[in-house]
């Protein structure tokens, strides 16, 4: 019986954003019967992955085996948790379909044949991982293919939405003091000044009662009149 040799690369970096990626896997020594293997992810070839050990060339697809895609063999219980484009081997494309569905000429002298009972299904669908919402307190699940980001309500951070945000650790009160006020926040301004976020500087002389030409002078919680010539008291009456 002819040694088989088995050759199992990985990219170097995992690869789980719900976008497609291009891999390309090729002999080092294509004119040898055997080499290392080479992986090359989006065309990356400074960061291509080597195989440690030695394979051998791709005549032995001519001898009848089977090609699984997107997994190894079903009594494995392993398959891709993702979608597949066009796959070629030795330059010739893997068919998702059988002839009899293709209405389509397959030029090649040599081809694949389709062999799997069940039918490719078309389009590109990952898990339903916002069916139920994972996000909590009111947060927005969105689907970003087999993973999902959670857009949180006012007062709520943390992957899911569970943690509780200390709304006065960014001192949003500039003239006052914060404090936390269900999943909002409060400030208790300092004299002089006003607003949500205390700042707001309080105009005490806006509404002044300093008669005959007085002059208001601005105090942190209250004014004084500065009287003309011959007009005395509080208000220079």
């Amino acid at each position: 019986l002819p040694r088989v040799s088995t050759v199992s690369l990985s990219s170097r970096r995992s690869i789980a954003d719900g976008e497609w990626h291009a891999v390309h896997l090729f002999m080092t020594a294509p004119w040898a019967q055997s080499s290392r293997w080479s992986l090359v992810l989006d065309n990356d070839i400074e960061d291509a992955s080597l195989s440690k050990s030695q394979g051998s060339n791709l005549n032995f697809l001519r001898e009848g085996v089977d090609v699984y895609l997107g997994g190894l063999a079903p009594f494995t219980g392993w398959s891709l948790a993702g979608c597949l484009g066009t796959v070629e081997l030795g330059g010739i494309a893997l068919p998702y379909f059988s002839s009899s569905e293709v209405n389509l000429p397959r030029l090649q002298v040599e081809q694949f044949i389709q062999k799997s009972p069940n039918p490719a299904l078309p389009g590109c669908r990952g898990a339903s991982v916002c069916e139920p919402s994972p996000c909590l307190n009111g947060g927005q699940c969105q689907d970003l293919f087999n993973t999902y980001n959670c857009t949180c309500a006012e007062g709520w951070a943390g992957r899911r939405c569970d943690v509780l945000v200390d709304t006065c650790a960014s001192n949003p009160c500039l003239h006052g003091n914060c404090s936390i006020n269900g999943l909002s926040y409060e400030c208790t301004c300092e004299v002089g000044y006003t607003g949500v976020d205390c700042e707001e500087q309080v105009d005490v002389c806006r509404n002044h009662l300093c008669a005959n030409g007085a002059t208001c002078l601005h105090g942190p919680d209250k004014y004084a009149c500065l009287c003309a010539e011959n007009y005395t008291g509080p208000l220079c009456r």
